[in-house]
């Protein structure tokens, strides 16, 4: 008899998935392909054929799934950019007290290091899906929240413009940084010495 149930019970262990589960894994293998290659080789010399052959399926269900090829960079440019707001709000919940901008800057920095963050994110994402698209992004509306809190009194367009500038200013040096081969403390340091000058905020 207790043969007999854990017979039953091996047998429920092992049950097949459910049709919505085979195309939830389906499509986040295409997703996870599509972030390997198109981080690796860039927008253009990525095809959806690529992509298929890498997470062994056909183009099919990345067509019944994303549509397009445009529609699956979107979704991926959004996933690396969700891990880097979610990286920023760790630190945020470890601390009861405001955080400086640097602490959110070394971080966005350490992201740019790896290849194919700085690839979809920062080269393809705004000129693939659109310039006025990376300005509403979270990223920039994280920026625009800071410098509410150290402006409070600035015009809503102000804050807009500072924050733009500001994270393409960093986004350029994380660029440049994550390429040196010097002393990138010392590149850090310099860098946001040089940004507390100009600015008067202490970094």
């Amino acid at each position: 008899m207790a043969n007999t149930a854990k017979s039953k019970s091996n047998i429920t262990s092992k049950s097949p998935r459910t049709q919505q589960q085979r195309r939830d894994a389906t499509s986040s293998a295409v997703l996870e392909s599509a972030v390997a290659l198109f981080g690796e080789k860039g927008y253009q010399k990525t095809s959806l054929e690529d992509i298929a052959s890498h997470c062994g399926t056909t183009i099919r269900p990345i067509y019944h799934y994303y549509k397009n090829k445009k529609n699956l960079f979107l979704a991926v440019a959004e996933l690396r950019e969700q891990q880097l707001l979610e990286a920023f709000e760790s630190i945020e919940e470890e601390s009861q007290q405001p955080l400086p901008i640097s602490d959110y800057w070394r971080i966005f920095a350490a992201m740019c290091k790896e290849p194919g963050f700085r690839q979809i994110v920062l080269l393809d994402a705004p000129n693939i899906l659109g310039r006025e698209r990376w300005v509403s992004s979270p990223i920039v509306k994280k920026a625009i929240d800071y410098f509410y809190v150290l402006y409070p009194n600035l015009s809503e367009e102000s804050r807009m413009l500072i924050s733009r500038v500001f994270v393409a200013a960093l986004t350029e040096a994380a660029m440049v940084l994550s390429e040196a081969d010097g002393d990138e403390e010392l590149s850090f340091n310099e860098l946001f010495s040089m940004f507390e000058a100009f600015t008067g905020v202490k970094a």
